[in-house]
């Protein structure tokens, strides 16, 4: 049986780009799902890789609702009794998306990955992606909470409970006042989206042992798409590269794991000297 791969928020930008080279590297007997929330933007992404000869299989995910996500994950039982592939790229930005809150890119993330992790097959690779905007972030919030998401004894749903205060605050207008960085909802999505990488690794690994599953999350540049209002100076198909890198790790990959990848570099995104250091417009761009 072939290989199952899974890429959400994949009808354009990178998410496309990122079906685009899998389907590139996929065996005759693999399947890349490219999912969506919307089906017309769907099918017309997947037709345009038909066109030059590739195969995805569009699938409709809306990450919101979880009837979706329950109806893809019996498809992915049902169909193929697992999955070995799953990258996590769906996500909104309030400018883009103004009636959806973009706390929802870490729930709607939780929610998907907690239901396909039964699934996942050894040496399976969960990728989350993530942004710079999300350490950045870290770095500006009061040391209490610095302190909480930092917190090394931090759980999946201790982590949870810390965004549902964000939000919290968010709805009652006291986000300075909190502690928190006022029109930074993005990047705090992105930051518990990267806290949660390693949190699912220390989990998964105590309850799974021997799976030799690899979850990361990286960031993969500023890049030119609807999400950036088309200023990233990072082509799609270049940001897709290190994503589709830490999917298709090998099975006796000996590295880190859980970690967070800046371009092909892991990187300690906790430390906030490094990135007061780092957050700059640089020839690889920024996000």
């Amino acid at each position: 049986m072939g290989k199952v791969y899974v890429v959400t928020g994949a009808n354009k930008g990178l998410g496309f780009s990122i079906v685009k080279q899998l389907c590139e590297l996929k065996g005759p007997d693999d399947t890349v799902y490219l999912t969506s929330r919307n089906v017309s933007f769907g099918m017309y992404a997947e037709a345009r890789l038909k066109q030059i000869g590739l195969a995805p299989t569009f699938h409709q995910l809306d990450l919101l609702e979880i009837t979706f996500i329950k109806a893809f994950v019996d498809l992915i039982k049902e169909k193929h009794g697992g999955i070995d592939v799953l990258v996590n790229n769906a996500a909104v930005a309030r400018s883009r998306m103004p009636n959806i809150p973009v706390w929802n890119n870490y729930s709607g993330t939780l929610s998907l990955t907690e239901h396909l992790l039964p699934l996942m097959k050894k040496n399976g690779r969960v990728v989350n992606v993530g942004c710079r905007s999300g350490p950045r972030v870290f770095t500006r919030i009061s040391d209490a909470h610095k302190k909480s998401f930092a917190d090394p004894n931090l759980t999946i749903e201790g982590l949870t409970a810390l965004m549902d205060k964000y939000v919290a605050s968010y709805k009652a207008g006291t986000v300075k006042q909190d502690g928190y960085v006022p029109n930074t909802g993005y990047g705090m999505s992105k930051m518990a989206v990267m806290r949660l990488t390693k949190l699912q690794q220390i989990k998964f690994d105590k309850e799974n042992a021997g799976m030799g599953v690899i979850f990361s999350t990286c960031c993969p540049g500023f890049i030119c798409t609807d999400l950036s209002g088309l200023r990233g100076p990072v082509k799609p198909d270049d940001g897709a590269q290190v994503v589709v890198k830490l999917a298709t790790l090998p099975a006796d990959f000996n590295g880190m794991k859980g970690e967070f990848w800046e371009g092909h570099e892991i990187v300690e995104w906790l430390d906030k000297q490094y990135w007061k250091e780092k957050w700059t417009r640089g020839k690889a761009g920024y996000c």
